[in-house]
């Protein structure tokens, strides 16, 4: 079956069994994220940045996390018991500042977590360096291969530069993840051709968005995507990528959704969530045996 009749089909209740089987194949991983820093230099703004909108309600918007701190959540990931510690940070430039370095180097000498990056475009020198210090991948979202759609919701970024940064993370054995964004005025064939580039770039962990529109940002009056075609999109990711992990969406409205679409991967915050996710995949796993038997 074509990916745009997965993504039409009105009842996807077979996609969707078909997804949590090649799930149930795969490990069940939990990531960790750790924010570098929220200073962003893109301009203009996305219209649909979440840290801008984080800046209206949190009480100390200090762009970049202290160094203490940095390491602290770190120790803290490592006593929840994650896999993956994702350290992500506003764009700085395609050469990132050198105390991301320092910072990265110092959480390596004291984890044996996989550290992914996730700072948006960057060059191969920037690639490179993080590999050559113990980085195990790197994050990088396409969000849409809808140029226009793109341009209009990233006006100051670069498609082209972001598929070229995975491209050659790959080439340097970084294992690398990137995502879709559901609901931002793409059609059904852009989603389609965004998991097709993807599959091509051999992404290692993949994962599918639903736009949620955010408080004091230009699309703050955007509606949120259709769960279920959230679901398909998702399920439809897990079936064309098979030995990809697949990342869900752990929002308390996608949850059940992403793992009833059989993704494997969830960032968490504690220990209580690694068993709640683990305790919901397992029940429904139990269930689809039953109904087969």
């Amino acid at each position: 079956m074509t990916i745009i009749r997965k993504l039409k089909r009105k009842n996807a209740e077979n996609l969707f069994r078909e997804a949590r089987k090649i799930s149930t194949s795969k490990k069940l991983k939990f990531s960790y994220t750790n924010v570098i820093s929220k200073k962003c230099l893109i301009d203009p703004v996305c219209k649909h940045c979440e840290w801008i909108s984080d800046n209206y309600f949190n009480e100390n918007s200090s762009e970049i996390t202290p160094l203490e701190k940095f390491l602290d959540f770190s120790d803290k990931a490592e006593r929840i018991g994650v896999d993956r510690i994702v350290v992500p940070s506003g764009w700085q430039g395609y050469n990132i500042p050198d105390y991301f370095y320092d910072y990265l180097q110092e959480l390596l000498d004291v984890t044996e977590i996989d550290v992914w990056g996730a700072f948006g475009a960057v060059g191969e020198k920037v690639l490179e360096k993080l590999s050559d210090i113990g980085l195990s991948g790197y994050s990088c979202g396409l969000e849409t291969t809808n140029e226009e759609v793109f341009s209009e919701v990233r006006p100051g970024d670069d498609m082209k530069a972001r598929i070229e940064t995975l491209r050659y993370a790959k080439e340097i054995d970084l294992k690398t993840s990137s995502s879709l964004v559901l609901g931002m005025g793409e059609k059904v064939e852009d989603r389609a051709d965004t998991i097709r580039l993807m599959r091509d770039l051999r992404i290692d962990s993949a994962g599918v968005w639903p736009f949620c529109p955010s408080p004091y940002t230009e699309m703050e009056k955007w509606e949120h995507p259709n769960s279920y075609v959230f679901a398909k999109t998702l399920a439809t990711l897990v079936t064309e990528l098979e030995d990809t992990d697949i990342v869900g969406d752990t929002r308390p409205k996608n949850l059940k959704w992403s793992i009833r679409a059989g993704s494997n991967v969830f960032s968490i915050r504690d220990r209580d969530s690694i068993e709640r996710i683990e305790q919901m995949r397992k029940n429904l796993i139990e269930k689809d045996s039953s109904r087969a038997n």
